[in-house]
């Protein structure tokens, strides 16, 4: 090998040796991005999960006049407040798993007790 031939190789070896770790810290960015994307995307659809949530329980004949708290997160539903009845409980986790996206249910629905009903009706002292 003449000395022309040793510099180019030894410029080829500098060129891959500067360009592989560009090229690595590319793509780590390029998937930080994308996971951002994917979180991004979770919460749009944790957004929509809750506000179909909250239509079906308007909707439903025995939900629609409860005051139920939804929260949802990473597609995992939680309901919150007071109904009327066991069955209310119960019929509650029903309605919200037919809607798509969500994973599970988790209900800390609590039935009204009789005093709370017949203050709620005016008929309390």
């Amino acid at each position: 090998m003449n000395g022309k031939s040793k510099g180019s190789w030894a410029r080829l070896a500098l060129c891959a040796c500067l360009v592989a770790p560009l090229t690595a810290y590319a793509a780590g960015e390029k998937k930080a991005d994308e996971t951002t994307a994917e979180k991004a995307g979770e919460a749009i659809s944790d957004a929509t999960i809750t506000t179909k949530v909250k239509a079906a329980i308007v909707a439903d004949r025995m939900l629609k006049v409860m005051q139920i708290k939804v929260d949802t997160e990473a597609g995992v539903v939680n309901l919150s407040g007071a109904v009327d009845s066991p069955e209310a409980v119960t019929h509650a986790t029903e309605v919200v798993k037919k809607i798509k996206g969500v994973k599970s249910v988790n209900n800390k629905l609590e039935v009204k007790s009789k005093m709370d009903k017949s203050s709620e009706k005016g008929g309390g002292y």
